[in-house]
This record gives structure tokens, C-alpha cells and sequence, in this order.
């Protein structure tokens, strides 16, 4: 069954050449374009009613992104599922900033760690998962997570530009804080094992048949890795079974000294 924002290929296609740009209300109800009103196109867009084109945004799901936005990701992602590789039942979610984690992305604002024009509808916000994989990281029950080569450059270029901060607080004009190149390399981390659905890793290795809990270096993404590191802090941490291994508690211990280092309380 597929997501309700699952888009077919023939839409993908129409927004081939699609490049997003910033919009008004990411959220309201999305309209056909011209060329699918046209003559021998009427089901080539998604089969929309006119009922459902006039639906206020206060009834849009919160889990909503725009059909544009769906198609750029989509084709950026190859049409695949960036975890499993699958191409089935697609759909596009946010990494961080949905539903009831909305004040994530306020946060990394007010501490300077994104830019300016990001938002939870931004490209690098957004990324392709199958239905499956998507209702997991949906649920809480999976994250990509900075790998630890960039986890540690993170906080060590935090505490030197905190530095820097300070010995500039005499000043009328405040420093920016600064933000590091990461590699957009990122960890997998799996929290409820139980609720992970099967697949295969990237490389084609199947899935170990112990209780698995993620792997290092799993993947580079063009996702925001403060975005990814955000969405990761609501879960690490947080009552979960089987409790953490080694290898999740590497994860919470690091996350746990950058929040602190970014709330500067160490």
C-alpha cells in the first residue's frame, strides 16, 4: 500500500527539470498545472479532486509535501528507497521538523547550525524512503546519524569557535558561530529492533540475523547533517528495547556532549 504521498512516475517526469525554489505555504493543498488540465491529461497528474484542491492547509496532513518537492526528491534519490535501495512504494519524508518535532528546527536557528533559508521543506530536509521504511523513521524506530569522523569534528570545531565567541563578547558586533564542511557521511542507528523491517544494506550484504543495531559509514546523503543530528537527540537517549549496545551508547554520549556544547553548559 502505498504512502499518500506516494507520486507515479509520469508525475516524476513532468517535474523532471523541476528545481525548488522558495514558495509560500509548503503546506497548501497542491493545484494541477496547466499542461495536466490540457486536453488527454486528465488522470497524468495525481488523480486530485476538486474537493481535495480546495482543502485548507489546517486540514493538510502534517506528514504532507508538496508534489514538487516529491518529484525534485525523487529523481535526486534515483527513485530509491536511500536506506534499502527498494523502488517500491515510495515516498518522501522529512528528516527532521515533522509533525510534533517542530521546534528541532527552530532550535538549530536560534543556535546558527543551519542557514538562513532552511526549512523542514528544504531539499536537503527531505529524502526518499520505501512505505515501510518510512512508517520506521516515522515511529521513531530508526535515524542516519553524523558518523563519528564528523560527530568528532563537530564538536571540536564547537569548542574552538565558542572560543573565539567569547573572546570577542566585548565587541558591539557579535561573531556568527561558524559551522564546520562535513563529509555527509552518516551512521544508521536502530533503536527498536523489533519494529525495523527487513532489508538488505546498501552494499548488498544481507542483514546480519543477530540483533542489529546499525552500522558506521553507512552511507553519504545530501541531507543537512545538523537536520539528521537534531532528529537523532529525540530518540537517543529515550526509553527503548533492547537497551543500547556499545555502539548506540557511542552514538548518545557523543550526541549528548554536542547538545551540551551547543547549549554551551560544558
Amino acid at each position: 500500500m502505498a504512502d499518500t504521498d506516494y507520486v507515479p512516475d509520469r508525475l516524476l517526469a513532468y517535474f523532471a527539470d523541476y528545481r525548488p525554489c522558495a514558495y509560500t505555504d509548503p503546506d497548501s493543498p497542491p493545484s494541477r498545472p496547466a499542461s495536466a488540465l490540457s486536453g488527454g491529461s486528465g488522470s497524468s497528474f495525481i488523480n486530485y479532486t476538486d474537493s481535495e484542491e480546495e482543502t485548507s492547509s489546517s486540514s493538510t496532513p502534517e506528514s504532507y509535501v508538496h508534489p514538487r518537492l516529491v518529484a525534485s526528491a525523487m529523481l535526486r534519490d534515483k527513485k530509491r528507497c536511500v536506506l534499502c535501495g527498494s523502488k517500491k512504494d515510495l515516498t518522501v519524508v522529512r528528516v527532521t521538523g515533522a509533525d510534533d518535532e517542530k521546534q528541532r528546527i527552530a532550535w538549530l536557528s536560534c543556535l546558527g547550525l543551519i542557514p538562513e533559508h532552511f526549512h523542514r521543506d528544504h531539499p536537503s530536509n527531505l529524502m526518499t524512503l520505501c512505505h515501510r521504511h518510512a512508517i520506521a523513521y516515522r515511529s521513531h524506530v530508526w535515524r542516519f546519524v553524523p558518523c563519528k569522523e564528523d560527530r568528532r569534528i563537530m564538536l571540536a570545531y564547537e569548542k574552538q569557535d565558542r572560543m573565539a565567541r567569547r573572546q570577542h563578547q566585548s565587541r558591539k558586533s557579535q561573531l556568527v558561530r561558524q559551522v564546520p564542511k562535513l563529509s555527509h557521511r552518516f551512521d544508521l542507528a536502530i533503536f527498536q529492533v523489533a519494529q525495523m523491517p527487513a532489508y538488505e544494506f546498501a552494499s548488498g550484504l544481507p542483514v546480519s540475523t543477530s540483533i542489529d543495531r546499525g552500522k558506521r559509514t553507512y552511507i553519504q546523503l545530501p541531507i543537512e547533517p545538523f537536520a539528521a543530528f537534531s532528529a537523532t537527540l529525540g530518540v537517543a537517549g529515550s526509553c527503548y528495547w533492547p537497551p543500547p549496545d556499545a555502539f548506540l551508547e557511542d552514538i548518545e554520549r557523543d550526541l549528548r556532549d554536542l547538545r551540551d556544547a551547543y547549549n554551551d553548559l560544558v
